[in-house]
């Protein structure tokens, strides 16, 4: 076989949502091409979310040593002794070509994430242009490497290995639901007193249960979405068992944020819910309908790609979306299965 004993350095550092995004295209690679040594470029805690990898899939971890002018040419040095036979740069950033140039000039193949940014323009100028998948653009960039990723997986494999948290062992006949109410930019969070009234509909039917999911900066503002169905579970649990808990929701409300993501990768359906930002640009979870995405559909929408602070009218208006769109779709879901 060509590629026996080949190893492809493939690059994204971050950020937790990004990593998500290339764990489809990365394990069918690895499933499709055992004979492949996968190396991922990364930070610590992302490489956590690779759960049940293939075996051909290990890490090179960017670390506080790396940094600066000496940390990156130390990175570079450390790449060059792995013996790579491709790289494929899903980051397209500052560091990540310099990287590339290094195995360029040593008559290395490299191919590069095409990230649209002229296109980006026009999704923001003009409402009726939608971009590609990012899952979609990774896979083509190893297509560019003459890397066989077909067929795609639509989940990460579970083989009942992923470590259960207490509270998991018993389900009975409960709907199971996640929410996720909070994002790294503003105009990206839906407002927490509307979310609030979401809770308490949801908290009125007997057979749901709410798990509330975010990080544990978060706990303050989550702590004041509780109800007496729900449980708090930010900064309790490793990231590994918050994917266990992922794949054994019924359903997981979130924002354009990692944890969308994150529930996408183990199967569960998400209803996603966005502001600044739309399905449009190209960010909507792996394998999720573009019918449970919840959005105003307001001219100005979207403003941004990945989303900020700010907004031109400075009310948010993108945002202010009924709560009982939301309930409304989660029980109609909830009622099919």
């Amino acid at each position: 076989m060509k590629n026996k004993n080949k190893t492809i350095l493939i690059i994204r550092i971050s950020a937790l949502g990004d990593v998500a995004m290339t764990i489809p295209a990365i394990y069918s690679l690895a499933l499709n091409n055992p004979e492949i040594h996968i190396k991922v470029l990364t930070r610590p805690f992302f490489s956590k979310i690779f759960i049940n990898r293939p075996k051909n899939i290990s890490f090179i971890l960017l670390q506080e040593k790396h940094k600066g002018l000496t940390g990156i040419t130390r990175l570079i040095r450390e790449l060059h002794k792995e013996d790579i036979s491709y790289v494929a740069d899903f980051h397209n950033i500052l560091l990540s070509w310099i990287i590339d140039i290094s195995f360029i000039l040593r008559g290395i193949k490299v191919a590069i994430v095409n990230k649209k940014r002229f296109e980006r323009l026009l999704i923001i100028n003009n409402k009726n242009i939608k971009s590609s998948s990012f899952i979609q653009r990774y896979a083509e960039t190893l297509f560019k490497l003459d890397l066989n990723v077909l067929p795609i997986i639509d989940r990460i494999p579970t083989n009942g290995n992923n470590p259960k948290p207490q509270c998991l062992y018993y389900k009975n006949n409960e709907k199971w639901i996640g929410i996720a109410p909070m994002a790294r930019y503003k105009n990206k969070i839906y407002p927490l007193d509307y979310m609030k009234k979401v809770i308490h509909e949801l908290s009125c039917i007997k057979e749901f249960k709410i798990f509330l999911f975010g990080s544990k900066e978060d706990i303050l503002l989550l702590t004041s979405l509780k109800s007496n169905k729900t449980i708090c579970i930010a900064g309790t649990m490793t990231i590994e068992e918050e994917l266990s808990l992922m794949s054994q929701l019924d359903i997981m409300i979130s924002m354009d944020s990692a944890n969308m993501h994150l529930a996408s990768l183990v199967g569960t359906k998400v209803i996603s819910i966005w502001g600044s930002t739309t399905p449009a640009c190209g960010f909507l979870g792996w394998q999720q309908s573009s019918d449970n995405a919840i959005y105003s559909n307001l001219k100005c929408q979207p403003c941004s790609i990945a989303g900020n602070d700010n907004c031109r009218f400075k009310d948010y208006r993108c945002l202010n979306i009924n709560p009982l769109i939301i309930t409304n779709l989660i029980t109609r879901l909830l009622s099919k299965t």
